[in-house]
């Protein structure tokens, strides 16, 4: 998890800029956990998206990701958890 958005890290694609000696990220960012705050690879990425497309988590947990949630209030979500459920082409995705 990002604990410091200004840290520079060795090959990571972002937008810096020198101030005085330094270099500095240059994104609005903060120091967030959740949404914005994981930083990863491409190959964990694709590793997660192979569990996720080939059936590896289990199945109580895939349905809780896609089942659009729900608010106190009784609002109806389009995001489970961790996924959008929505509608494409008559198709679900």
């Amino acid at each position: 998890m990002r604990d410091n958005f200004r840290r520079v890290v060795k090959n990571r694609a972002i937008a810096y800029r020198k101030q005085g000696s330094e270099w500095r990220q240059f994104m609005p960012f903060e120091d967030v956990c959740g949404n914005g705050g994981l930083l990863t690879t491409v190959g964990d990425l694709l590793k997660w998206n192979q569990n996720l497309a080939g059936g590896k988590l289990h199945p109580a947990i895939f349905k809780l990701m896609a089942e659009p949630s729900t608010l106190n209030n009784g609002t109806r979500l389009a995001y489970g958890l961790g996924l959008f459920v929505e509608q494409y082409a008559g198709c679900r995705k």
